[in-house]
């Protein structure tokens, strides 16, 4: 299948045509060996980053006009996370153009991808593009997210315990499919260990196991 077929199916897809074509090449060009494309794609993603921030944020303030800035924040948290930004790239076929198939790669290129329609249409565009995969995901949060990690600090710190530590013992496999590996200790003393496909992924599972140690 050529990738002017994939790069059509990719703008249906995603609802978005470009006027200038070498804005979507450049965000999906993340592992091209050319040294500017990879800027091209790493600038994107920046720049996607953030407008993905500020449009989230500011539909989150006109979703929920009560909510708190912590409530906001832990909502804004879980709709930009590295998990959440991959399975929105898978479904939008992301993952066909995508030499890398593990999260942090599908999230890098939904961020370029943001970026490329945000300097290509502006920010009407990149909303537009959001709010259209983003919406069901908002819709479905009838609460704010509380991960793992943010209700052990909270039950610890409820108990008046020492909060929990950290510890990143790197990663094994290949660069396409890693497992990240976490130490987490609480005063040297309770110590669990978790597994993931990002460091972030490894310290939730972690945290999900001391929860059920701190719970008993």
């Amino acid at each position: 299948m050529s990738k002017v077929f994939h790069h059509k199916n990719l703008e249906i897809n995603i609802g978005y045509k470009f006027r200038d074509r070498n804005l979507l090449l450049d965000a999906i060009k993340k592992n091209n060996k050319n040294d500017q494309s990879k800027n091209s794609f790493e600038r994107l993603e920046f720049l996607g980053d953030r407008v993905l921030s500020l449009i989230v944020s500011d539909f989150l303030l006109e979703r929920f006009p009560s909510a708190n800035e912590g409530e906001l924040s832990r909502r804004l948290v879980g709709l930009i996370r590295r998990e959440t930004l991959a399975t929105i790239a898978k479904n939008i076929v992301l993952v066909a153009i995508s030499e890398k198939k593990n999260v942090n790669a599908l999230a890098d290129g939904l961020e370029a991808l943001i970026g490329a329609i945000f300097c290509d249409g502006g920010i009407k565009h990149a909303k537009q593009f959001i709010v259209k995969f983003w919406s069901k995901i908002i819709d479905e949060q009838y609460s704010p997210p509380v991960d793992a990690k943010s209700k052990l600090q909270e039950i610890l710190q409820a108990k008046g315990k020492p909060l929990p530590v950290y510890h990143n013992l790197g990663h094994k496999g290949p660069d396409h499919m890693p497992t990240f590996s976490v130490k987490l200790e609480i005063s040297g003393e309770r110590i669990v260990f978790g597994k993931g496909e990002t460091k972030r992924i490894a310290e939730q599972e972690a945290a999900k196991i001391m929860l059920k140690k701190v719970k008993k």
